[in-house]
């Protein structure tokens, strides 16, 4: 059995199926190989089958995920005022110190509303923490900087700092609830994290923020598809409820009756008996 092109896909002949001498040239042995070349051909093809269907599924799977986590970054982007491609720049460096997505928003958000006030009160936790460190908050020109700049700057500072007390306190006055989970992030240096933004990039991870306003986007709108389809069966519900319970009340007298006719049987036969 051949593709169009001629190749051989699989193949039999009389003689794999055990025939021998002039026995190979009957028409029932060229049956035979022709019955063991097509169940060949039938398994590669189930094979091949089952193949594609789960690679279909993996590739599924991973756009899925893709795209929720494109999701997460315009949202995290929202909450923090840092770049989409900021965010996703830092993933990796988070997940080698075993700091997950949520956890490294949740302090961002609070470094970024630590700075804040930090450059129009010049008070709160952050602005203390800051000044022990000596890291501005404000550029030359007076305006706020960028908390991935700001970030790279507590990293640099806490890399050549020893772990304790004083470094846990840093981090939950930075980075509020989150801060004591972010240490070992932080540890590894703004280098190191630069490097992991730079791989980062050449690995393709790197999302724009058009990108990531486009996964946004989608996921609203799976979202208002399923509350639509939710309120489809919802009001369905409504509809067949009173229908559906009248089926059931009659299902449980019927069971009910069967129930004493077979006990009604029973004594009539006990009494037939005595």
């Amino acid at each position: 059995i051949t593709d169009q092109r001629g190749n051989v896909v699989c193949w039999s002949s009389a003689g794999n199926c055990g025939f021998k001498g002039s026995k190979k040239g009957t028409a029932f042995a060229a049956q035979m190989a022709a019955d063991v070349a097509a169940k060949k051909w039938s398994k590669s093809t189930i094979a091949l089958g089952a193949a594609l269907v789960a690679t279909t599924a993996a590739v599924t799977a991973g756009i899925a995920a893709a795209i929720r986590l494109g999701d997460a970054y315009a949202k995290m982007s929202e909450r923090t005022g840092l770049s989409v491609e900021a965010l996703s720049g830092l993933k990796l460096a988070a997940e080698k110190s075993d700091t997950s997505l949520d956890t490294l928003g949740a302090g961002l958000e609070a470094l970024s509303r630590g700075m804040l006030d930090a450059a129009v009160k010049g008070t709160g936790p952050a602005a203390l923490a800051l000044d022990r460190l000596g890291i501005a908050v404000t550029g030359a020109d007076g305006t706020l900087r960028k908390s991935e700049d700001v970030l790279a700057d507590v990293s640099a500072a806490f890399a050549g700092m020893a772990d304790g007390t004083e470094k846990a306190a840093l981090a939950s006055k930075l980075f509020g609830g989150a801060g004591r989970e972010l240490i070992p992030l932080l540890n590894q240096g703004a280098d190191a994290i630069e490097r992991d933004r730079r791989l980062s990039e050449d690995l393709g991870l790197i999302w724009s923020g058009s990108a990531s306003q486009a996964a946004e986007d989608f996921g609203d709108a799976v979202t208002t598809l399923r509350a639509v389809s939710d309120g489809f069966f919802g009001q369905a519900a409504q509809f067949y409820l009173p229908v559906l319970a009248d089926i059931v009340e009659g299902a449980v007298l019927a069971a009910r009756a069967i129930l004493t006719l077979g006990q009604a049987q029973d004594r009539t036969r006990e009494q037939s008996q005595d």
